[in-house]
């Protein structure tokens, strides 16, 4: 990974838009560098302006969650309403269609609330397996929700970032999770019209 990210920074910093990409995706998740969503932001921002679609859909979705930046509704539907309607890629164009559905719900709602937490790429398996390692310290009582080692805490906001983004891109699997986590305020704070708000997601994308 480290010799990866030394190749992608060198291409990156010449302006090369896939490098960026690549760069901001190693920041995001924190292969072969220090996990920073503030510099994923940095190098998907370079990359979307010159086009990259995928670093336009990451960018959008990082804006609509306050991920790495503060939280602009306005600049994630600017970037989002671009890759919606001028990515000629059909899947990628699809998912920025499922994000503006979910910033229009929300809206409907009146929440005005971010949703908390750092994102991730989709099918981060280390996040998960992380995950499920700490909910087994937990159920063996070798650990508590309510008092997690900062290391335990990073693994946890390591998966349920990867939750959010899922959520985001329309994975109703993600989105019934994530609901649990918040009913329950399991290693988070309890939140259950923000729970009902992910389960009703899930439902309509059901």
């Amino acid at each position: 990974d480290e010799e990866a990210v030394k190749w992608f920074r060198k291409a990156a910093e010449q302006g090369h838009p896939s490098a960026q990409y690549n760069l901001g995706t190693c920041y995001m998740k924190g292969h072969g560098v220090s996990q920073s969503d503030e510099e994923a932001v940095k190098w998907f921002e370079k990359a979307a302006n010159q086009g990259d679609p995928l670093a336009q859909l990451n960018l959008g979705v990082m804006y609509h969650n306050g991920e790495g930046t503060m939280r602009s509704i306005e600049k994630a539907t600017k970037w989002l309403q671009y890759v919606a309607t001028s990515v000629t890629h059909a899947d990628i164009a699809a998912k920025a269609q499922k994000v503006l559905a979910q910033i229009k719900i929300m809206q409907a709602d009146s929440s005005g609330q971010a949703t908390s937490g750092l994102t991730e790429q989709p099918g981060d398996d280390d996040a998960r397996l992380r995950f499920e390692a700490l909910e087994r310290r937990v159920s063996e009582g070798h650990s508590e929700w309510g008092s997690l080692s900062p290391e335990d805490r990073q693994t946890l906001d390591r998966f349920l970032n990867s939750l959010r983004l899922n959520a985001a891109l329309g994975d109703t699997d993600a989105c019934v999770m994530l609901g649990a986590f918040l009913s329950e305020g399991r290693g988070v704070e309890k939140d259950l019209p923000e729970a009902i708000k992910y389960w009703r997601l899930a439902v309509e994308g059901g």
